[in-house]
């Protein structure tokens, strides 16, 4: 008996062809990943970005910070300038983003530096605790690589350089292009496994708006972990040649991985204010208003209060405070501006910090309970910032 079988036909190329579609970036970049971590943060599982406030949306020390001049935070919370030039800089939260963004971190030149010296620098700065990048496991055989991945927009147009900096023998660095003037647009740069340990020193991500000879005469950015020399910033524009100029950028993501992913964006804005917190705390910024009860101390010139703080700090604060207080004893309302307010108590991680109020010419029996408010505008703020 015969059995006849039939079967469609097979059209080869065809078939070829279908075996050469691409699978997507997502999936090419699925297929990219060495180790199932990395797929399973592609897929958006976790926490990935080291940054905070990476996407400009804190800003307890105000919108605008004025004359910068040398190493200040200022406008966006955990952003840092560091200056070593004759350029004065002006900070604030733009409204100015690219989609899916509400904010940006500008930085305008009011006094330019046209005429660059061999050792002036300045750098738009984030540093990281060195506990938050143990899983790059630096140092060993399996040391991870880092992806960094930013909007920026510049009226000056070229060559910048952004490096991750960890002390004076352990940096890299590596550069991007701002193709278009005026026009956000999306970079991404990676960096190698470091096998030098971090150890207990901090990760820095330095952006680059000026390079002296000392930081940019080498013939080309270094793309391997080394000593600092003149190659961290080889090529770098100088944005802050004519007080004409900006430069703005948000969405700022550092990742361990070597492929960039979206900016992870799931953190909502009470998550982001937290973790700013833990380095600095604005308590106080109004006026006529209750502040923290407290003990007379010091024979009657100095009130120790005990404020509650909504995170724990990551270590004992400095303390700034302005403005006029009241201070009322148990029969009495008296007006002063402290000579210092101060850190009496912090335990560690704890959520209240007890304060040192010293005045001068107030009389305040000691031990007993006593109770401060301001008078008009009044500011006190906790800095814990690496």
């Amino acid at each position: 008996m015969t059995v006849n079988v039939s079967k469609p036909a097979i059209n080869v190329r065809e078939e070829l062809a279908d075996l050469r579609k691409p699978s997507g970036v997502a999936g090419e970049a699925m297929l990219r990943a060495d180790t199932p971590q990395e797929q399973f943060n592609l897929i958006g599982a976790g926490r990935r970005n080291l940054i905070i406030n990476g996407d400009m949306q804190v800003a307890q020390r105000g919108t605008s910070v004025t004359g910068v001049v040398t190493s200040t935070y200022g406008a966006c919370d955990r952003w840092k300038i560091m200056e070593g030039s004759v350029s004065v800089l002006t900070l604030s939260q733009d409204t100015d983003a690219p989609d899916g963004f509400d904010n940006s971190l500008k930085i305008v030149p009011t006094t330019a530096d046209s005429s660059v010296s061999s050792s002036d620098y300045s750098v738009l700065n984030q540093t990281i605790e060195a506990s938050s990048v143990k899983g790059a496991a630096t140092g060993t055989s399996s040391s991870r690589p880092f992806s960094l991945s930013f909007w920026v927009k510049s009226n000056v147009t070229g060559t910048y350089c952004v490096e991750l900096y960890v002390t004076s023998s352990t940096n890299v660095s590596a550069e991007y292009t701002i193709n278009q003037a005026g026009v956000w647009e999306y970079k991404t740069v990676d960096y190698p496994p470091s096998q030098n340990a971090f150890g207990s020193n901090n990760l820095s991500v330095q952006f680059w708006l000026l390079a002296g000879s000392n930081y940019s005469g080498g013939s080309s950015v270094k793309r391997v972990w080394s000593s600092g020399d003149n190659t961290r910033a080889a090529g770098q524009v100088n944005v802050l040649s004519s007080t004409s100029n900006y430069f703005q950028i948000t969405g700022v993501q550092l990742e361990l991985g070597k492929v960039a992913t979206p900016f992870d964006h799931p953190r909502s804005y009470g998550e982001e204010m937290a973790l700013c917190q833990r380095y600095y705390q604005s308590v106080y910024d109004s006026g006529m208003s209750a502040i923290a009860a407290g003990r007379g101390a010091s024979g009657g010139d100095a009130v120790v209060v005990a404020i509650p703080i909504p995170v724990a700090l990551r270590a004992s604060p400095a303390v700034a405070s302005s403005g006029t207080y009241y201070v009322y004893d148990h029969n009495s309302r008296i007006s002063s501006t402290p000579n210092s307010v101060t850190v009496s108590n912090y335990p560690t991680n704890g959520t209240v910090i007890a304060l040192y109020f010293a005045f001068s010419g107030i009389v305040c029996d000691d031990d007993r309970v006593n109770f401060i408010s301001s008078l008009g505008a009044t500011t006190l703020t906790l800095d814990a910032e690496l």
